[in-house]
């Protein structure tokens, strides 16, 4: 939720960027890839869920770039870094009222990124 992605020129390479909100939920938590945030089971990510954690997400990447590695998959984009970074973005209008959007336990995870910094 709230994150956005980007291509960056290295070096007359492009590469894929990517960047994912950290609450200070999350951040208390490093490397956690439990339901921190106690949403229902049947959200899944890129259901319109807003994913148990980014520390999930992130996992999810590291799992995918070993699988590269391996060469048992050419789909997916190398994960050259990850780090975690100060400041956000913007917190989309229509999440500032997380009341009048979303359920409760999705309410939780929203308002948490809304209120907290990101890392």
């Amino acid at each position: 939720m709230g994150g956005g992605s980007a291509k960056v020129d290295i070096d007359g390479v492009p590469v894929f960027a990517k960047r994912i909100p950290l609450t200070d939920r999350e951040f208390a938590h490093p490397r956690v890839t439990s339901n921190l945030f106690d949403l229902p089971m049947f959200c899944q990510y890129g259901v319109v869920s807003p994913g148990f954690n980014a520390w999930r997400e992130r996992a999810a990447n590291v799992m995918m770039n070993d699988t590269m590695l391996a060469g048992e998959t050419g789909a997916f984009p190398l994960l050259h870094h990850w780090r975690v970074l100060p400041g956000r973005p913007p917190v989309a209008a229509e999440h500032v009222d997380t009341d009048a959007a979303v359920a409760a336990a999705v309410g939780r995870r929203l308002s948490a990124e809304y209120r907290g910094r990101t890392y």
